[in-house]
């Protein structure tokens, strides 16, 4: 299960709370995460991440991706996985920078259950799909739905 910790600046360069941009990261990272980091010897499935977010001050990016994955040799090309998602985010968010640190560990995080079922596709292309689905939906003000609450932390300064 990768952790996900996002750092958005307090000052957006257009009319965006960045908690609502959190929000909206959190469904996005959802899909296009694990599909980004998902392999043959690492399968993830979307949903197959813990979410962290923080609104900082002085980022160079308006926002700032630091991604761990476990340790899987057939992901070690982490700079094409990187740009994958950096793409995927810009696909939302055009207007925005993005800044995407992706890093391999042998100990991480790793969430006391299950990853969710799913046979469908993972490519990056469908997991965009996905998400812009799940966006076209109104998201909770409240945070996440009840079964993500497990995934979600609150914003911290």
């Amino acid at each position: 299960m990768p952790l996900v910790q996002v750092f958005i600046q307090d000052h957006l360069p257009y009319e965006k709370n960045p908690e609502d941009l959190a929000r909206e990261l959190f469904v996005i990272c959802r899909e296009i995460v694990p599909a980004g980091f998902h392999s043959s010897q690492g399968p993830l499935t979307p949903g197959s991440i813990h979410f962290a977010h923080h609104i900082s001050f002085g980022l160079l990016d308006n926002v700032l991706l630091n991604l761990e994955a476990c340790d899987v040799v057939d992901r070690r090309n982490l700079d094409n996985r990187a740009g994958r998602i950096r793409a995927a985010l810009k696909e939302f968010y055009p207007w925005l920078t993005f800044a995407v640190w992706a890093k391999l560990v042998t100990a991480g995080y790793a969430g006391d259950t299950a990853d969710p079922e799913f046979d469908g596709d993972m490519s990056m292309t469908a997991a965009i799909a996905r998400a812009n689905e799940t966006l076209s939906k109104p998201l909770s003000t409240d945070g996440p739905a009840p079964q993500d609450r497990l995934c979600w932390e609150p914003r911290s300064r």
